[in-house]
C-alpha cells in the first residue's frame, strides 16, 4: 500500500477506513490507472504512462453500473456496452442473433442443491428415499439444455476436480417412475387424489427450498417445481435478497436456522486444497457458535473423513480420501450438482487481444484492443 499517501491519512487519524484512497486509488502498477469514480454510475481506469511493460493498447476502460441483468442485456444488445458478464442464461439467443461472441471460463463454481439433514428439517427431506426420488424427479439435462449448451449437469461438489471424485459414482438419471417407487417403498402415496402424496399420517409431502433471487434461481425454482409436482412432491420455494439468504445464526439467515430443507447457490472447494468446511460437526452454527458454516447436519462418518483428510499431507492419500467424501456425500445425497457455473462473457466481436480467467479475469487486459 502506498505508504506516502497513507502514512499522513493514519498519523492524523489513527485509521484507513475514512481514506479517500479507499474510494480513490490513484496509485497502482497495472496497465492502467484509476481516474474517476462516479457513484451508481461508472468506474474509469485510463492507460498508465508509468506502467513498467509494454504499453496498453487501449486508452481507458469503463466499468459501467447497472441496476440488473436486464439493464446489463440491453447495453450489450445496443452496443453501449462492449463486454457483459455472467448474464440470464435466457439471453444467451438473443446475444448469438446479435452477432455478439459467447465466451465461457471455467472458474471451479457449481451451482448445487444444499441438503438439510438437521433435526429441524422436514421428515420427507431427511429420508434418504425422499431424497433420490427428488434427484431423480429432476431433469437436470433438459435444465441445462435450456441454457442454450452453455453449460453442463455437474454431479458432486467436486466436479471442478475430477482427481478428487469417485470414478464408480452414477449420477442420478432422470427416472420419475423410479422415483415415484421409491416414494410408495417409503409409505409416501396420494390417498386423496390431489397430485401430492401423504405419509402415512396424512401430512403432504412439502419440501421446502429457498436460493437467492438471481433470475436463472428463480426460473429453475419454476422447472424443478413442476417436475417434482409430477411424481408428487409439494416444492415450495423462496427467494431472498443474498444479505438475507446468507445471514447467520445470530440475525436469522434461512438457512443457518434451518427453516430450508434444500437451498441452492453456487460456490467452489478451497483452491488449492480440496477442503470445504461446510459440513464438518463443529461448525453447525448455534446462540453459541452463530457464525458457523454448516447448515446441513453432523455425519460422524463424513465428520471423519474430512478430519483424515486435513491431516494427510501425501497427495494421493489425500486425493483417496476425497473420492471417499465424494462417494459418501453422492451415496447419502447430501448434495445435489445442478449445473456447472463457469465465467459467461458476452463480448463485441470488435474487441481483440482478450482473454479471460477464473482467477484473475482481465490480467491481459492490456493486450486487449478494438478494430473501430
Amino acid at each position: 500500500m502506498p505508504k506516502h499517501i497513507l502514512q499522513p491519512v493514519f498519523d492524523a487519524e489513527g485509521s484507513l477506513d475514512n481514506a479517500e484512497w479507499n474510494r480513490a486509488p490513484t496509485v497502482g502498477c497495472g496497465p492502467f490507472t484509476f481516474t474517476t469514480w462516479e457513484s451508481g454510475s461508472y468506474l474509469r481506469f485510463d492507460k498508465n504512462p508509468n506502467y513498467w511493460g509494454p504499453e496498453a493498447k487501449l486508452d481507458a476502460v469503463v466499468f459501467q453500473f447497472v441496476p440488473d441483468d436486464a439493464a446489463q442485456t440491453a447495453a450489450c444488445l445496443a452496443g453501449d456496452a462492449d463486454i457483459c458478464y455472467w448474464p440470464p442464461y435466457e439471453d444467451m439467443p438473443a446475444f448469438k442473433a446479435a452477432g455478439l461472441d459467447i465466451v465461457t471460463e471455467p472458474s471451479g463454481y457449481n451451482e448445487g442443491w444444499f441438503i438439510n439433514f438437521r433435526d429441524m428439517a422436514s421428515p420427507g427431506i431427511k429420508d434418504l428415499n425422499v431424497r433420490k426420488a427428488i434427484a431423480m424427479g429432476l431433469d437436470r439435462q433438459s435444465n441445462t439444455d435450456l441454457r442454450m449448451g452453455v453449460v453442463k449437469v455437474t454431479e458432486t461438489f467436486w466436479d471442478a476436480i475430477p482427481a478428487y471424485v469417485d470414478p464408480s459414482i452414477v449420477p442420478y438419471k432422470y427416472d420419475p417412475e423410479a422415483a415415484k417407487a421409491l416414494l410408495e417403498s417409503s409409505g409416501y402415496v396420494d390417498s386423496n387424489g390431489d397430485g401430492i402424496r401423504e405419509d402415512k399420517d396424512g401430512k403432504p409431502l412439502t419440501i421446502t427450498q429457498g436460493n437467492t433471487d438471481k433470475t436463472e434461481r428463480t426460473n429453475y425454482q419454476a422447472l424443478a417445481q413442476q417436475q417434482l409436482k409430477a411424481i408428487g412432491v409439494d416444492l415450495q420455494t423462496f427467494s431472498y435478497d443474498g444479505d438475507i439468504l446468507f445471514a447467520d445464526f445470530a440475525n436469522e439467515g434461512p438457512a443457518a436456522i434451518g427453516d430450508l430443507d434444500i437451498m441452492q447457490w453456487s460456490d467452489a472447494p478451497y483452491f488449492p486444497d480440496p477442503d470445504i468446511s461446510y459440513w464438518k460437526c463443529s461448525e453447525i452454527p448455534s446462540l453459541e457458535a452463530p457464525q458457523g458454516s454448516n447448515y446441513f447436519g453432523c455425519d460422524k462418518t463424513l465428520d471423519n473423513l474430512f478430519s483424515q483428510q486435513i491431516i494427510t499431507t501425501d497427495p494421493k492419500a489425500r486425493a483417496q480420501i476425497m473420492q471417499q467424501i465424494s462417494k459418501y456425500m453422492h451415496d447419502n445425497l447430501y448434495y445435489l450438482g445442478i449445473w456447472e457455473d463457469p465465467d459467461t462473457w458476452i463480448v463485441n466481436p470488435r474487441i481483440t487481444g482478450y482473454k479471460f480467467s477464473g482467477v484473475t479475469p482481465f490480467f491481459n487486459i492490456g493486450e486487449w484492443d478494438v478494430t473501430q
